[in-house]
């Protein structure tokens, strides 16, 4: 739950790709009260031994103002399905006065 006019982290744990990939921001999409997220990556092939095995999660935050005062429904996005489908971590949070 959110409170109206409060500031919140939000606190994003994603796998990059390989270990050449770093983090270069988030895409968001607002319409209303939905907000569709997606983490940016960059990749740097000057590394030579990019490999895509190892620590490959890394996190990033979101600093968020509930504006609203009914509800946010947050659609994280994870990758596509093998028929190439995107697919979503989708939560709903309620926000009281």
């Amino acid at each position: 739950t959110f409170v109206f006019g409060q500031t919140y982290n939000i606190g994003i744990t994603y796998k990059r790709p390989t270990n050449c990939h770093t983090f270069s921001g988030l895409d968001v999409a607002r319409n209303e009260n939905a907000i569709v997220i997606g983490v940016v990556t960059s990749y740097s092939p000057s590394n030579p031994n990019c490999a895509a095995t190892g620590n490959l999660e890394a996190r990033a935050t979101i600093n968020f103002v509930a504006e609203r005062d009914d509800f946010y429904i947050f659609k994280f996005w994870k990758g596509k399905s093998a028929a190439g489908i995107d697919q979503f971590l989708i939560v709903e949070v309620p926000v009281t006065p």
